[in-house]
């Protein structure tokens, strides 16, 4: 058997690699093996074999600790389900999502109540604020109209926003026709951030906000911004 050199040890490419997995009489006797038979003698056990890493418990700043309403989680899907199988007429003519290919899903959006997605067909509702925010069943019946009515306006248009048209065929359909709802947590949900009122000391909980928007009270200056009720925004992780 012949006795490599450390020179020869040096020059042979990966040599680092086998002396970390090998002992030298190991490597020694691998090496004498011709280059074509080496692939299966390999130990490769110990050459994948790596320290694994400690886990990590991960941290969650924002935990939803109220146990799931399992009875209207399941009554807003089947709702849902049955409002996406059903014959919608609109202008005379017939609408049925399911037919056209659409799909639901739940999502885990802390800012909306639903989406609508016309461009992959697909209509969510958001199961975190359905597990944490104060809604009843009629409620989210209401939200997934205003999302169908959304779906049938982008099949008619190839858009949809919250103009006349959508807010006339929402209210065609069933839904209210309202552009947004205020979103109430229950008092176990902390949000992201907080706007506070100094006027009249309202607060707003929210889990997103603007990048360098400003924002003014909702109830000192209703729909117009004033900087004299401007609300100061507290990011709480």
């Amino acid at each position: 058997m012949k006795i490599f050199t450390p020179f020869e040890l040096s020059q042979i490419e990966g040599i680092e690699i086998l002396k970390a997995n090998m002992s030298e009489h190991e490597l020694q006797l691998f090496l004498n093996i011709p280059k074509q038979d080496r692939a299966n003698k390999i130990p490769t056990t110990r050459l994948v074999r790596k320290t694994p890493l400690p886990v990590k418990n991960p941290v969650h700043k924002s935990v939803p600790i109220i146990p799931h309403n399992n009875d209207l989680l399941q009554e807003v899907a089947d709702m849902a389900k049955e409002l996406m199988t059903k014959d919608f007429e609109v202008n005379g003519k017939t609408y049925n999502l399911f037919a056209m290919g659409w799909k639901f899903k739940f999502n885990q959006n802390k800012a909306t109540w639903g989406w609508c997605d016309w461009r992959h067909k697909t209509i969510a509702l958001s199961k975190f604020l359905l597990v944490n925010a104060i809604e009843d069943f009629e409620g989210w019946r209401n939200t997934m109209l205003h999302e169908i009515a959304h779906a049938i306006d982008a099949t008619i248009r190839g858009r949809s926003s919250h103009d006349a048209r959508w807010k006339w065929i929402a209210k065609d359909i069933g839904c209210d026709g309202e552009r947004c709802k205020k979103i109430e947590y229950k008092d176990a949900v902390q949000t992201k951030y907080t706007l506070t009122c100094e006027a009249c000391g309202h607060v707003d909980q929210r889990h997103k906000v603007g990048r360098g928007r400003k924002y003014s009270c909702g109830k000192c200056a209703p729909k117009i911004w004033n900087p004299d009720y401007q609300l100061t925004v507290v990011k709480n992780y």
